[in-house]
């Protein structure tokens, strides 16, 4: 227990009283005492941030804590609590010795005796102080006006800019700030309520494994041990072409700001049965080691004769497991596009977008901003515009060369 704050009573300028906030490691203003350290009040609080304040000399109630004849308070103080302290006062137990100078006597009975009698005010649940103090759960500042908030099943509290209800459990306004950490109120079920829920409170089920119960944490590698085992997926490995998912999990078309930038990069991801990570389809340049490239070794004869390379080499596209090494992975603020209700052939859908990365591999320039050529956007551009899906980045979300058609140089079979 902390001392962290004090509360001037200022009669006049001879005369100043001092309450010493005391608070636990939450912050939690747990009681106020006076400068010869004598405790004045005590509080504690329910889950949800509801106080229950208490009189030190307030030591009943229906359960008993432990010691025969001592019980949690009440917030009640009447005779009972006397009764109680007369019996730890015989059996010279230790709580018995209220000014707290190492021996239970006569000077303990008589100073108990006075502060039961000076214990004044209401007590019990929804009360936070009788001696004007505002802190109260976490160190938020209690609003006086609106007293126990609901008939003494709850209170308001001030939590920096916005208010809380502690009876409701919730905030009576959103927070100014809006919602930065995501792009939309939807991000806890993956952009997706309809389809995903956030049952484990660690992340959707979506992300979590294969059906909800199992908390693996796919996008920050924290994990829980499941609630039941379960077998460990077998290995998905895309084959090519026409690379078979039936009743595929998701199907999205995601992008996230470029650091540093305002621009987005965006790749398609999709989940299979038994999948464990996911694949991302994605396209880039060349450059080893940039951190940007799909695959850092030469077209070679893939790219046909007459193929334009331009300066910055070719674009190479490729969907690879979705790890933590995929230049894709872990990426803030991301946005993120449900595409399986755009379609009625899901399987069919995930295989031509795979097939469809194959082709485009090397048969492009890549330019940074288009035109001419194309960047790493195009690839999955035109693979949805190829497959039959008419998707766009979200609204506010500037994608530069998306609606630019990646060269598919192997012809069709």
């Amino acid at each position: 227990m902390i001392c962290r704050d004090r509360i001037e009573y200022i009669e006049d300028e001879a005369a100043v009283t001092r309450d010493y906030v005391l608070q636990n490691w939450r912050a939690d203003v747990v009681a106020l005492a006076a400068e010869d350290g004598d405790l004045l009040e005590r509080v504690s609080y329910d889950p949800y941030g509801i106080p229950f304040g208490t009189h030190p000399t307030d030591i009943t109630s229906g359960t008993t804590s432990g010691v025969t004849g001592y019980r949690m308070p009440n917030g009640v103080v009447d005779g009972s609590d006397y009764s109680v302290y007369l019996a730890l006062y015989a059996a010279t137990d230790w709580r018995a010795d209220w000014d707290r100078d190492g021996d239970v006597d006569a000077a303990d009975h008589t100073a108990y005796l006075a502060d039961h009698g000076a214990a004044s005010g209401s007590w019990g649940r929804g009360v936070l102080s009788n001696r004007e103090n505002i802190l109260g759960y976490a160190g938020y500042v209690h609003e006086p006006a609106t007293g126990a908030a609901g008939g003494g099943h709850g209170t308001m509290y001030h939590v920096r800019h916005r208010v809380m209800h502690s009876g409701l459990g919730r905030w009576v306004q959103r927070d100014p700030a809006g919602y930065q950490s995501q792009a939309t109120l939807y991000s806890y079920a993956d952009a997706n309520p309809v389809r995903f829920a956030d049952e484990s409170g660690l992340c959707a089920n979506s992300t979590c494994g294969a059906s909800s119960g199992d908390s693996r944490h796919v996008e920050t590698g924290t994990s829980v041990p499941p609630t039941s085992p379960k077998p460990t997926p077998a290995p998905y490995t895309p084959t090519y072409p026409g690379a078979v998912c039936p009743n595929p999990e998701r199907v999205e078309l995601r992008c996230y700001p470029i650091t540093g930038s305002i621009r987005n990069h965006c790749y398609i991801y999709t989940k299979c049965p038994g999948q464990l990570f996911g694949t991302a389809c994605r396209g880039g340049p060349t450059w080893s080691g940039s951190g940007g490239d799909v695959l850092a070794a030469p077209c070679g004869d893939k790219t046909p004769p007459g193929t334009a390379i331009g300066p910055e080499g070719p674009l190479r596209t490729a969907c690879a497991p979705f790890t933590r090494s995929h230049p894709d992975y872990g990426k803030p603020n991301e946005s993120r596009i449900d595409l399986l209700p755009l379609t009625t052939d899901p399987a069919g859908l995930i295989s031509c977008i795979q097939e469809t990365f194959r082709r485009m591999d090397c048969c492009s320039s890549y330019h940074l901003l288009p035109p001419p050529g194309r960047n790493s956007n195009s690839a999955p551009g035109t693979a949805l515009r190829r497959c039959g899906v008419q998707a766009e980045p979200p609204e506010g979300v500037e994608a530069p060369g998306f609606h630019e058609n990646v060269d598919v140089c192997i012809a069709e079979d």
